[in-house]
C-alpha cells in the first residue's frame, strides 16, 4: 500500500501521479519493498527537480509472518491499536543513523524518515493518514496534533472498525467548522485478520508475479 501527499499542478502533477500508480502496479506482488522504495526515490529526485514535491508512505504486509513493513517519509506517523492490549499508540521509532537513501533526504529530516518492521498479531490494526488531520483546530482554537488525533482515537469505539473513520471524522469536524473543509483528507485504516492463504493460492503466486498486476481502480 502507497499514501502520497504530492504538492505540484497541471501535467507535472499527473505525470508524477501516473508514475507512482505504475511502481505499485510493477511492484505490488512482490514481498519485499526495496525495490519500489529506491524507484520512489529516484522518481521523486527526478520530479523535484521540476519543482514537484511529495510526502510517501509505503508499507508492505506479509501475511505468514505477520510482518508490516513501512517506509515513512515526511507523513505523520501512523497510530497503531495491539488487540491484546486494547490500546492505540504512536508508531514511530527513533532512527538508528542516517537512512540508507540520499533523495528524500533532501526533502526531509532525518527525524521525518522512518523504514523498518513492526509484528502484527489478528485484531492489530493501523491508522495512516494525511498531515491535514493533525492541522485541524481543535474547540479551544489550538493545533490538534499527532497527540490530539491519538487522545481522539483512544476515545473511540474500536470494535467496529467500518464506523470508526466516519465517527472520527465527524468528531474532528465537530470541533471547528473550517477543519477538512479546504484541504483534502487520506485516511486508512487496515486490520491484522487471522485468515491464511489458500493453498492454491500459494500455488499460482508465481503465475500472477509473471502476469502482473491486474488495475481494477480509477481515477476520480
Amino acid at each position: 500500500m502507497m499514501m502520497a501527499d504530492i504538492c505540484s499542478q497541471g501535467s507535472q502533477f499527473e505525470e508524477l501521479v501516473d508514475e507512482l500508480r505504475e511502481l505499485m502496479k510493477r511492484n505490488i506482488n512482490t514481498i519485499r519493498q526495496t525495490r519500489i522504495v529506491q524507484q520512489i526515490n529516484h522518481q521523486l529526485e527526478e520530479s523535484s527537480e521540476l519543482g514537484c514535491f511529495a510526502t510517501v508512505m509505503v508499507g508492505t504486509y506479509f501475511s505468514p509472518t505477520r510482518s508490516l513493513s513501512l517506509c515513512n517519509t515526511g507523513h505523520p506517523p501512523p497510530l497503531l491499536f495491539r488487540a491484546a492490549e486494547q490500546k492505540w499508540s504512536v508508531l514511530k521509532k527513533k532512527p538508528a543513523g542516517s537512512p540508507q537513501t540520499t533523495g528524500w533526504l533532501g526533502v526531509v529530516n532525518v527525524d521525518e524518515y522512518q523504514h523498518f518492521q513492526t509484528k502484527l498479531q489478528p485484531g492489530d490494526m493501523i491508522l495512516s493518514y494525511s498531515d491535514t488531520l493533525t492541522q485541524c483546530q481543535t474547540s479551544t482554537g489550538q493545533t490538534l496534533g499527532i497527540h490530539g488525533l491519538l487522545d481522539r482515537v483512544r476515545s473511540l469505539a474500536f470494535d467496529e472498525p467500518n464506523q470508526l473513520l466516519a465517527r472520527l471524522i465527524q468528531q474532528i469536524k465537530s470541533e471547528d467548522p473550517v477543519n477538512l473543509a479546504i484541504d483534502d483528507t487520506t485516511v486508512l485504516l487496515c486490520k491484522a485478520t487471522s485468515t491464511s492463504v489458500p493453498w492454491l493460492d500459494n500455488l499460482l503466486a508465481p503465475f500472477r508475479y509473471l502476469q502482473g498486476a491486474t488495475d481494477k481502480t480509477y481515477m476520480d
